[in-house]
């Protein structure tokens, strides 16, 4: 029977040499494509009307549709594809001659195919976007709702020195003559963004007073306060600043970096957006959760003495 693998990593190198001496010293064949060699299961049967058998290898026939699945994944000319095909089926015909199909080696490698198999048919072509359950993307939904229904949102860059009430009125008042240092500072210099802030937090001076940087996207009045909020709404351009604003939590001044416009989407508008969104991670637990099953379903028994004793080395 031909061999039945769509990754030419499951094909023994043996095979592959053989298969490459076969192609290249054919007297009639053109030499093979540098590009690696793939092997494509071959059929048993037309896949559509009017995919005719191109050759025959003994019992087992070679169809069009098969030749041309081989020379799209090699970059091969037909005729090179072909004799791939014919070669790999002569030499899997002449293994299970000699009764290699049942070799202990050629029993895993094919458990390893159809394990991948299943695995590409089901989770990666089997299942899109339209297979997530709706009660899914409603809990998605509500856990980041904020995303889809929220007021104007503005990026901000946030210089941060904190004075909170349990640090008392010392630290604030001092706290109080930096930021007014701070804003002199910031008038001197000409280059404003997040990187040149952050190279300010680093200067020894400001480092000592644990100037912070922080970038967010700012709402009326999260995550910073509504004080810090409303002073943010005020930013309309890149490279727009607040003056020093104060808060329980501190002094703060904030560098306009971009904006969202407010939106206020519900859950059925945006539950195609969801399915798109969240495809990769939920097939990813689908898989977890379809493999626990099917151990469960295999009522998988483990034998710890014979465990404990194999050596891993």
């Amino acid at each position: 029977m031909p061999s039945n693998t769509g990754d030419d990593r499951s094909i023994p190198l043996a095979v592959w040499v053989v298969v490459a001496l076969h192609v290249g010293l054919g007297a009639c064949r053109k030499a093979p494509s540098d590009e690696p060699l793939s092997a494509p299961p071959t059929s048993y049967g037309p896949r559509s009307p009017g995919d005719g058998v191109v050759a025959r290898v003994g019992r087992v026939a070679v169809f069009q549709s098969d030749v041309k699945r081989q020379a799209e994944a090699t970059g091969a000319s037909p005729r090179e594809a072909l004799d791939v095909l014919v070669t790999l089926e002569a030499l899997a015909a002449r293994a299970e001659a000699r009764g290699l199909a049942n070799d202990e080696p050629a029993r895993l490698a094919m458990k390893q195919v159809m394990a991948q198999l299943y695995l590409q048919r089901e989770f990666e072509t089997g299942i899109g976007p339209s297979d997530i359950p709706r009660p899914v993307l409603q809990e998605v939904y509500g856990r980041m709702k904020d995303g889809f229904v929220h007021s104007r949102l503005v990026r901000v860059a946030m210089l941060d020195l904190y004075a909170f009430e349990r640090q008392g009125p010392e630290q604030r008042s001092r706290a109080r003559v930096w930021a007014q240092e701070l804003t002199e500072e910031l008038s001197r210099r000409s280059a404003h963004s997040p990187e040149a802030w952050r190279s300010l937090t680093q200067e020894p001076l400001w480092s000592e007073r644990h100037l912070k940087l922080g970038v967010t996207w700012q709402t009326d009045d999260q995550p910073y306060s509504k004080t810090v909020g409303e002073a943010v709404q005020k930013l309309t351009a890149p490279g727009e600043m607040t003056p020093v604003i104060e808060d329980a939590a501190g002094f703060h001044v904030a560098l306009y970096l971009g904006e969202r416009s407010a939106r206020h989407t519900p859950f059925e508008e945006a539950e195609d957006e969801l399915r798109r969104s969240i495809l990769g991670p939920w097939r990813q637990r689908h898989f977890m959760e379809t493999t626990d099953e099917l151990g469960r379903q295999a009522r998988v028994v483990v034998t710890p003495d014979p465990l404990v004793k194999t050596s891993l080395r």
